[in-house]
C-alpha cells in the first residue's frame, strides 16, 4: 500500500502520514497519531510499524490440548489478525510428547506471546521452559493465569432457569469428564440453593444410565444435558418411550458456539461462547505483549437461553390420585371358534400378546380418564418386563411402585377367547407372588396422597391386608376386584369399602347362595360396606345395607370381554372422583365395561371422549342423570 493510499484510508494528508514515519509528529495531536498507528498495524502498512517489528515478530501462538471447538479457534484468529498479528493454532492432541515439542519450537521461533491450554495435570518441566525463554505467555486453566470457561456455573445456570420455571424434580445428563463433573457440581449446587434434594439416580453419565431412567422410573419433569449432542439424545429417548417434550419433559442444554442453529433448530440451550472467550484470551496476551500488563477486566458470560422450544413449565400433576395393588403381566391371547374342552385339542392360527394383569389395565384406564394412577408392582428382568414399561411410559404413568427382580419371569396370562367374546385365562403368577406385605410398606409413601385403592387377588393376601391397614390409617377408599379365588380371609372384608366381582366369581365365593344377591348380602353381613357385581351384557347389581340399583346392560357386538371388569372398575371410581354420583358413575361405568368388550387389548380402555361418544350412540338418556 502507498503512503497515499493509505492516507486516504486514515482521513488525513500524505504529509501528517510523511511525519510520523519520520519522527517529525509533535505537533500532531496525540489521539491522532494514536489512531492512525492502530489503523496500520490492522491494515499492515508497514513503514508505520518498523519500530515495532525491530523489537517483536508480531506472531503469537495458541496450543491447545485438541481442535475439538472450532469457534474457539476463529476466535482466536480473528483476535490475533484484528490487533495486527499473525496467530499459530496448533494442538498437542493430549499428547505430552506432542506438547512439549511444540512448546521447543514455538520458543524456537521467538514469538511474541504465547497462550498455552495444558494437558492435565499441567507437565512443570513444560513450564518452566516457558518461563526461561522470557516470551510472555498466560496458562488457561484454573489454577492458573486465565480461569478456562467455567462448566459449573454455565450448569448452575441453566437449572436455576429450569427451577424458575416452577420444576422442583430435575435430572442431570453429563459426561466422565473434568468438565463434566463440574457441570454435575453446578447442577447439584442450584438445587442446593433452592433446597431441592440431590437424587443420586437423577444423575447420569453415560447414555445407558439415562435410558434406564426411562425404564424404571420417570420421577423428574426436567432434564439439563452438557451438550447438544447428548440433548438430542434425550430428544430421542422421550420420542421412543412417546414422553412429549416440553409438555412432559423440559430439556435444556448447553451448545458449543460450533454447532450452530441449524443442528438442532428446536433445542433449548445456553450457548458455551467459545468464540468470545477465546478472543477474550487473546486480548490478555496482546495487552501484556505490548503493555506488559494484561486487560485486568474478568471474562463475562452472557446468561440468555435461545429458543424456548423445550423447555416450558412442569407439569400439572393430578391431585386426583388413586395407587393400585394387584397383577401386572404380558397377556396372550389365542382366539378359537370354540373354547377348548377337557380331552381335547383344538389349534389356532389367530394370535397376539399385549400387556395386562389388572393392575396394569385399570392404571391405563384411570389415566385415559384423567386421573392419577400409582401402580404397585414386580415383574422380571426379561423382555417382557421391557413390554411393561414401554407400556406405561407411554401412556405416561408414574412407575415408581414397580421393581424389578431378576430371579422370577413376569408374570403370563394364557387368554382363550371364543368368537362370541366369552373367554377363560389361565395365569402364569410369576414375579406376582412375590408382592407381600413387606414390598407393600417399602411403597407405603404412594399411599399419601390417594383417595382410592384399587386391589386385586392374583397377590397375596398378606400384602392385600397390609394395604387395607394402610388405607384406613390414612382413610382411602378401599375397593378389591376378586380374581382367581375361591375363598378370602374373612379378616380382609370389613376393610373393604367396595367389592367388584363378576357373577361366576361372587358365586364361587359363595357357592351356598341360591343367586348372586343372595351372595352380596353375605358379603355385606361379613363387612364390606358396598357390593356391585358386573353381569356382562345384562348390566351390574349394586347394594348396600340402605339401597339396592340395577343397571341395565347394553348390547353390542362382543370381541373380548377380558378387560371389562378393569374398564368398569376404572370408569367407576375416575367419575365419583371428578365429584359425580354414585348412580351416575355405575352407569358410565357399565357403558365402559360394554365398550371394552368391543375392542381387544389395552385399546378396550377409552379416554373421555371416547367413552362419552360411545355413550351418545348406545345410550344417551345416562346423561339426563346429571
Amino acid at each position: 500500500m502507498k503512503v497515499k493510499d493509505f492516507a486516504r484510508l486514515a482521513g488525513v494528508s500524505s504529509s501528517t502520514i510523511s511525519k510520523i514515519m519520520h519522527h517529525k509528529d509533535e505537533n500532531i495531536n496525540p489521539a491522532t497519531k494514536e489512531r492512525i498507528l492502530n489503523l496500520a498495524k490492522e491494515c499492515g502498512f508497514l513503514p508505520l510499524q518498523v519500530d515495532e517489528l525491530e523489537s517483536r515478530s508480531l506472531q503469537v501462538a495458541v496450543l491447545l490440548r485438541s481442535f475439538d471447538h472450532p469457534m474457539q479457534v476463529i476466535g482466536y484468529l480473528e483476535e490475533g489478525e484484528r490487533q495486527g498479528y499473525h496467530s499459530l493454532v496448533l494442538s498437542s492432541f493430549s499428547s505430552y510428547e506432542e506438547e512439549r515439542r511444540q512448546i521447543n519450537l514455538l520458543i524456537a521461533r521467538k514469538l511474541d506471546g504465547i497462550l498455552w491450554e495444558p494437558i492435565l495435570p499441567l507437565n512443570e518441566d513444560s513450564k518452566k521452559l516457558l518461563e526461561e525463554s522470557k516470551i510472555p505467555f498466560f496458562i488457561v486453566e484454573s489454577s492458573q493465569d486465565i480461569k478456562p470457561l467455567d462448566y459449573e456455573k454455565m450448569a448452575y445456570f441453566i437449572t436455576n432457569e429450569l427451577i424458575g420455571l416452577g420444576h422442583r424434580h430435575i435430572a442431570c445428563y453429563t459426561e466422565e469428564s473434568r468438565n463434566g463433573h463440574k457441570f454435575h457440581n453446578g447442577y447439584c449446587r442450584a438445587l442446593v440453593e433452592h433446597e431441592l434434594k440431590i437424587k443420586t439416580e437423577f444423575s447420569s453419565f453415560t447414555k445407558e444410565e439415562m435410558e434406564k431412567q426411562f425404564l424404571q422410573d420417570l420421577a423428574f419433569t426436567g432434564i439439563v444435558s452438557i451438550s447438544a449432542k447428548k440433548g438430542e439424545e434425550v430428544q430421542k429417548i422421550c420420542e421412543e418411550h412417546s414422553y412429549s417434550i416440553p409438555e412432559r419433559i423440559s430439556l435444556l442444554s448447553l451448545r458449543g458456539d460450533e454447532e450452530g442453529e441449524n443442528r438442532n433448530p428446536y433445542l433449548s440451550a445456553y450457548i458455551i461462547p467459545h468464540r468470545r472467550f477465546s478472543s477474550y484470551c487473546m486480548q490478555k496476551l496482546i495487552s501484556r505483549v505490548e503493555n506488559g500488563e494484561s486487560v485486568k477486566e474478568k471474562f463475562s458470560y452472557d446468561f440468555s437461553i435461545l429458543k424456548q422450544d423445550t423447555m416450558g413449565a412442569p407439569v400439572n400433576e393430578d391431585s386426583q390420585k388413586v395407587v393400585l395393588v394387584g397383577s401386572i403381566n404380558v397377556d396372550h391371547y389365542l382366539i378359537f371358534p370354540s373354547l377348548p374342552e377337557s380331552g381335547k385339542t383344538v389349534t389356532t392360527r389367530y394370535s397376539s400378546q399385549y400387556p395386562g394383569g389388572k393392575c396394569l389395565n385399570q392404571s391405563i384406564g384411570l389415566k385415559r380418564l384423567g386421573i392419577t394412577p400409582l401402580p404397585i408392582g414386580i415383574v422380571g428382568e426379561d423382555a417382557d418386563s421391557n413390554l411393561i414399561y414401554s407400556t406405561l411410559h407411554k401412556e405416561h404413568i408414574d412407575c415408581s411402585g414397580i421393581e424389578r427382580d431378576k430371579n422370577v419371569q413376569t408374570g403370563r396370562a394364557y387368554i382363550f377367547v371364543q368368537k362370541d367374546g366369552d373367554s377363560m385365562i389361565s395365569v402364569a403368577s410369576g414375579a406376582n407372588a412375590l408382592l407381600d406385605a413387606a414390598y407393600i410398606q417399602k411403597n407405603k409413601a404412594l399411599f399419601a396422597e390417594a383417595q382410592y385403592c384399587l386391589m386385586q387377588t392374583e397377590v397375596s393376601t398378606e400384602a392385600l391386608f397390609e394395604a387395607c391397614l394402610l388405607c384406613k390409617k390414612r382413610k382411602i377408599q378401599t375397593i378389591l376386584k376378586p380374581s382367581a379365588c375361591s375363598s378370602f380371609p374373612d379378616e380382609v372384608l370389613p376393610l373393604l369399602d367396595c367389592l367388584v366381582p363378576n357373577k361366576s366369581e361372587i358365586m364361587e365365593l359363595v357357592p351356598e347362595a341360591k343367586d348372586y344377591k343372595e351372595a352380596a348380602q353375605y358379603f355385606l353381613k361379613k363387612g364390606v360396606k358396598n357390593v356391585i357385581v358386573t353381569l356382562g351384557m345384562l348390566g351390574c347389581y349394586f347394594v348396600n345395607k340402605d339401597r339396592e340399583k340395577s343397571i341395565q346392560g347394553i348390547s353390542v357386538s362382543s370381541v373380548d370381554s377380558t378387560g371389562a371388569g378393569d374398564a368398569f372398575i376404572s370408569a367407576f371410581v375416575a367419575y365419583l372422583l371428578k365429584g359425580y354420583s354414585l348412580d351416575f358413575a355405575l352407569e358410565i361405568a357399565n357403558c365402559a365395561g360394554a365398550y371394552s368388550s368391543t375392542q381387544q387389548g389395552a385399546s378396550s380402555l377409552a379416554d373421555k371422549d371416547t367413552l362419552e361418544n360411545f355413550i351418545m350412540k348406545f345410550k344417551p338418556e345416562i346423561f339426563d342423570l346429571l
